[in-house]
């Protein structure tokens, strides 16, 4: 058995997710200067430009390394994040943002997350949170959603925002580390990520119309680029025979 030399390129691939992480930082500081549309707009940019690198390059990353299945599975969440974010994008430039939720496009948004979330909690190496921790989190996922549906019924909405928190809790859980320290990067990057979802439908039922809230989209750019960056030493370090 032969170890691969780590992939050529990696110290560049990290350079550009950490590049991505500072634009976010940059663009959250912006919020307050640049009028709505443009941050908007800007926002989305920077998220599909994160979200179809990181499905490149997670798939690239799998093609090298046909054991670790999980991140051609990853790499497929971040492509169909990143069309469905296209598509919510231009319903938005259309002015159907409001009238829409939930649209095919968060459904889209929702699969995705799910896809995700399932390839890194089936396949990724390591210490898997425990099912009493499972239970916890995914409780912990239902009580927004749960109060939605007691204060203002069932609606297609409704279901939405539990989906959209049910598929966050998978994800947090596939990149939890029972350790906290063997993997803290993709930690945060699915924690971020999570959160930013999970404010995502109630800003689109009840705040769609305050600009602060837009600080979602560069909180998804980090939370994107993170977990790629928790995912490339898994992906370097690869064995296989010879």
């Amino acid at each position: 058995m032969e170890k691969t030399k780590p992939h050529q390129g990696i110290q560049y691939l990290n350079g550009f997710f950490w590049g991505i992480l500072a634009l976010s930082a940059l663009l959250t500081l912006l919020i307050l200067v640049l009028p709505a549309s443009a941050f908007l707009a800007y926002s989305n940019y920077l998220q599909i430009i994160t979200a179809f690198a990181g499905a490149i390059i997670l798939m690239v990353l799998w093609n090298q390394s046909r054991d670790r299945m999980f991140l051609l599975w990853a790499g497929a969440g971040y492509l169909l994040w990143g069309l469905s974010n296209i598509g919510w994008y231009v319903n938005a430039l259309l002015g159907l943002r409001s009238q829409s939720f939930p649209g095919i496009f968060d459904l889209g948004l929702i699969l995705s997350i799910f896809v995700m979330g399932y390839a890194l909690f089936r396949g990724l190496p390591g210490e898997k949170i425990t099912a009493p921790g499972i239970a916890v989190l995914f409780v912990i996922c239902l009580i927004v959603p749960a109060g939605i549906i007691v204060m203002s019924g069932i609606s297609t909405a409704a279901l939405a925002t539990l989906a959209f928190f049910l598929s966050c809790g998978l994800l947090v859980a596939g990149g939890f580390d029972r350790s906290l320290c063997e993997r803290p990067l993709l930690m945060l990057g699915t924690i971020l990520f999570a959160l930013a979802f999970m404010i995502y439908p109630l800003r689109e039922i009840y705040l769609v119309s305050n600009p602060l809230l837009s600080v979602i989209g560069p909180v998804v750019c980090a939370g994107f680029a993170l977990i790629v960056l928790g995912l490339l030493p898994f992906a370097a370090s690869s064995e296989r025979t010879t």
